[in-house]
């Protein structure tokens, strides 16, 4: 029987991924990391290991506090305080979902690793290698956090969760095989936030208080006050000073000076993006093929093409133009449902 290490997280998506690993024939040995201490972590890590002693297999536990605050935290911290948006859901997937599982597989010699990620690993014949491909179920779709798994590491993913398309199903079936299991509601924010106010967060974690100064327009006139700039993203119109003329948005947040930029709309668009240290996981598909780009993983995708390219750095020139991508945010290249590139946006203009 082959083994293969599950990332077992306590919710239902992980536990449903045991189960059909398991009728499938898999040896399943479970990986709950833990990332940070708060009531909800506890009542992750407890079903966890309710759901491997229900289903019969071991559950290795990995203490992961001080590598994310590390790698994941203070990455999101910094970002804001220079005025980046980073995503620190890319973060710790790069870091943990997928390398960390690599490297623990490693470790105790197993070759096959899963996860209940919505999206689909398969061996394309036309290319001779397996790519990863959008899931089936669109709306839940997580192909975008998954865009750094290496080409060569690509073979070794299991993911179960490709072809559900109804998740109250899944939450059904769980159920009735492990009535103890509470489902856990999924996090639509910034898990280890707990809740939408980033800025005070920010201000905890990094002991630096929020310094207030100017909004100015595009022609660097001042025309009011900000509260700092953690306060504030690219494209918000909302929460801005009264003397912010209706329909103005904020446009770019100069962190050396302290100042935020607003103007209309229009100037929200971009058409071209420079992402750095790109991870390309279908090279045929760079040339000659229709592309589209997303920055966001709820984002539209925008037809891009690709006008330079190495190991370093990509330039992608995007015709229609893309609205407010953001230094720090992820973009990910698709041709039709398969990922072909990505990287963390490094240039605008």
């Amino acid at each position: 029987m082959e083994k293969i290490l599950l990332g077992l997280s306590g919710g239902v998506d992980s536990a449903y991924a045991a189960l059909s690993l398991m009728e499938s024939g898999y040896e399943v040995i479970g990986l709950h990391m833990q990332f940070y201490q708060d009531p909800r972590s506890q009542l992750e890590r407890e079903q966890a290991l309710i759901i491997s002693k229900k289903l019969g297999f071991n559950c290795y536990e990995l203490d992961c506090i001080l590598d994310f605050e590390n790698k994941v935290i203070n990455n999101f911290v910094e970002g804001y305080l220079s005025g980046v948006t980073p995503n620190p859901c890319l973060s710790c997937n790069y870091h943990f979902k997928y390398s960390k599982m690599i490297e623990i597989a490693d470790k105790h010699n197993i070759d096959k690793i899963a996860s209940g990620h919505y999206a689909e690993i398969a061996f394309e014949p036309f290319l001779g290698h397996h790519v990863l491909k959008k899931s089936k179920n669109l709306i839940k779709d997580q192909s975008y956090l998954l865009y750094g798994i290496q080409r060569k590491d690509l073979s070794r993913f299991i993911l179960p969760m490709k072809t559900i398309n109804d998740k109250s199903t899944v939450i059904d079936h769980i159920k009735c095989i492990i009535p103890e299991l509470n489902h856990i509601k999924e996090s639509q924010d910034i898990c280890f936030v707990g809740n939408k106010n980033y800025p005070g967060y920010i201000i905890k974690k990094s002991g630096i208080k929020a310094k207030p100064g100017y909004f100015i327009d595009l022609k660097g006139q001042k025309i009011g006050k900000h509260k700092g700039i953690i306060y504030y993203t690219t494209g918000q119109k909302k929460g801005l000073s009264r003397e912010i003329p209706s329909g103005m948005r904020v446009i770019k947040i100069n962190a050396s000076k302290n100042e935020i930029v607003i103007g209309p709309e229009e100037y929200l668009i971009y058409r071209h993006i420079e992402i750095e240290k790109p991870n390309v996981l279908v090279p045929d598909y760079l040339e000659y093929f229709p592309l589209k780009v997303k920055t966001s993983q709820w984002g539209l995708e925008y037809p891009c093409l690709i006008k330079d390219f190495n190991s370093k750095h990509m330039t992608l020139d995007i015709p229609s133009g893309i609205r407010a991508p953001e230094k720090g945010q992820g973009a990910v290249i698709y041709h039709k449902d398969i990922v072909v590139a990505g990287g963390i946006i490094s240039k605008i203009k």
